[in-house]
């Protein structure tokens, strides 16, 4: 027997391209291949050569080994050991101009896929000199897999002297939890004085390894070369840090969720405010500021349907039209179904020459299609809209089945709302009315019960969809829908721009969660307002049906439709 014509047990089959570098195995499924491989290899009977080879081989592709598999499960456990969710990395021979203030870099990773909304990090030393202004600003956004330099300014020294230093760390994550963590060891600094070479020697208590042995992991952004990119050539290589072990303090924890827990209470109290919507609408009362009609859903399951302007009223929870001719547009024209890992559309009129087109695509009635940021949606040849997504990491999509099945589910009522909206064109009836009525009142309470099953509000991947259009109507709407957050500001990176003088490039918040939606300041104090209370930096409010909201001097009014 050959290795080309054996053929490898079903149990081994899932292993063949399995590649523990780059997935980040467990113990558990390390030890399961391995104990797999030593019971194939123990009911062989005749152990031949051959057999030996492949048993060989397939360790080979699977890139395994015995010292190889222990090695990695004693770095693996002891991850799981710190349980640390950021990788925190000084540079381990700084310089320093003894007697004269000087910098020392610490680099934060974000080794998951998630979003961490705010870190922060404090520094604590009895032999430094640290003012209370040096310590480093919080980290707002730090995106998956990404990278960002801290900086602590100090005096040196001007004798040779050993300092100790402490590190505490905040994390908030993607779903507003807060953990606490602290430096395991302790972190030691040797100054050199003034006739040495000008160079700080960092290391700590513990026996931590290089930061090449302790594993950047894969596919951390803003490293090239070795060195992080925003830094320049200054930065430090990856074999000069010397990474941080953290760990979790549990009561420092507690206390800071319930300091939060006590502010969110506070502002869910206040006034009795926030009302529980899962669509709403933002209306700019400058047009030149803002888009004048600025329509938000949270709930996966989106109708697109025609607006009329004489009436105000629209069947879908995205109005369409704004133009001349919109009429061939259809009150329930499409749908777009949104699940964690992308959107999906579908065209549902059965209007003659009516059509959605994707990418000079004309879609099929009924069938589902994907959609991409970057895509563009046509209706009717009338107008276009462009699609963006945020997600708060890169991602390799892969097909979700329960989503899938929704979509076709929740596609095919809708379907049905078509044909009963077509049987009522030709010859209306009471009844056919009364049923059209329950029918359309069932779907809205599907969409809301597929919002709960979907996790909008909760950690995900997905922050939001913008649907804009870049004609003469561009500044009367805009749709977006929104699971998570969604930015507002000046800049054209955010995601509702704002043309007001005062306003900033990333000036507030829109968010959704626990069935409200809240507008946070993000930046200087007074700055935002909601029914006349200026907001601080940071604070978030929830938004109630009827506020007059600032952003800069730009107003806008906030309504539930």
């Amino acid at each position: 027997m050959t290795i080309e014509d054996f053929t490898y047990p079903p149990e081994l089959r899932r292993f063949v391209h399995f590649h523990p570098e780059h997935t980040g195995p467990t113990p558990e499924n390390l030890q399961e291949l391995e104990q797999l491989l030593s019971e194939i290899w123990s009911k062989k009977t005749g152990k031949t050569a051959s057999d030996q080879l492949v048993i060989e081989h397939f360790k080979e592709l699977c890139g395994l080994g015995e010292e190889w598999v222990a090695e990695r499960e004693q770095r693996i456990l002891k991850q799981m050991d710190k349980k640390q969710t950021i990788e925190l990395a000084f540079n381990a021979a700084p310089e320093c101009r003894p007697g004269r203030p000087s910098v020392l870099t610490a680099l934060v990773m974000n080794t998951t896929p998630w979003v961490f909304r705010e870190i922060r990090i404090r520094f604590d030393s009895l032999d430094l000199d640290i003012t209370e202004h040096a310590q480093p600003r919080p980290i707002k956004l730090l995106e998956g897999h990404d990278v960002l330099p801290v900086y602590l300014h100090y005096r040196a020294p001007y004798e040779a002297q050993l300092a100790t230093l402490g590190v505490e760390v905040e994390v908030c994550d993607n779903n507003g939890e807060w953990q606490a963590y602290r430096s395991r060891h302790g972190i030691l600094l040797s100054f050199p004085g003034q006739d040495k070479a000008p160079f700080v020697r960092v290391r700590t208590t513990g026996n931590t390894p290089s930061m090449a042995v302790f594993d950047l992991p894969r596919g951390i952004k803003g490293i090239e070369g070795g060195r992080l990119a925003s830094m320049g050539r200054h930065a430090p290589s990856i074999e000069q840090l010397l990474p941080i072990e953290l760990e979790l303090e549990s009561e420092r924890t507690r206390v800071l969720q319930a300091k939060v827990a006590q502010v969110q209470s506070a502002a869910n109290t206040f006034s009795g405010r926030g009302t529980t919507l899962s669509r709403a609408l933002l209306r700019s009362l400058n047009p030149e500021q803002a888009p004048e009609r600025i329509e938000l859903v949270s709930r996966p399951f989106m109708v697109l349907g025609r607006y009329n302007e004489s009436t105000d009223v629209c069947f879908g929870d995205f109005a369409l039209g704004f133009v001349p001719g919109f009429r061939q547009i259809s009150r329930l024209h499409c749908a777009i179904c949104a699940s964690g890992d992308g959107l999906a559309i579908m065209h549902a009129s059965m209007h003659e020459g009516s059509y959605t087109g994707l990418n000079a695509q004309k879609l099929v009635f009924g069938g589902w299609q994907r959609l991409e940021s970057g895509d563009t949606l046509d209706f009717c040849g009338l107008f276009q809209l462009h699609v963006a997504v945020s997600w708060s990491a890169e991602l390799d999509f892969a097909d979700d089945l329960e989503n899938t099945h929704q979509a076709e589910e929740l596609g095919q009522y809708l379907l049905e709302v078509v044909a009963m909206v077509k049987q009522l064109e030709k010859a209306g009836s009471g009844d056919l009315k009364n049923n059209l009525r329950t029918r359309y009142v069932n779907l809205k309470r599907l969409q809301d019960k597929a919002a709960a099953l979907n996790g909008v509000d909760k950690p995900g991947l997905m922050l939001n969809a913008r649907f804009y259009r870049e004609d003469s109507a561009q500044q009367r709407i805009l749709h977006v829908y929104l699971p998570k957050r969604i930015s507002l500001g000046s800049s054209r990176q955010a995601g509702v721009m704002i043309n007001a003088p005062d306003v900033v490039a990333q000036h507030a918040e829109l968010q959704f969660k626990n069935g409200l939606y809240w507008l946070k300041n993000t930046a200087e104090s007074g700055s935002v307002g909601i029914a006349g209370q200026g907001l601080e930096t940071e604070e978030t409010l929830p938004l109630t049906k009827g506020d007059e909201i600032n952003i800069g001097s730009a107003r806008f009014v906030f309504e539930a439709y």
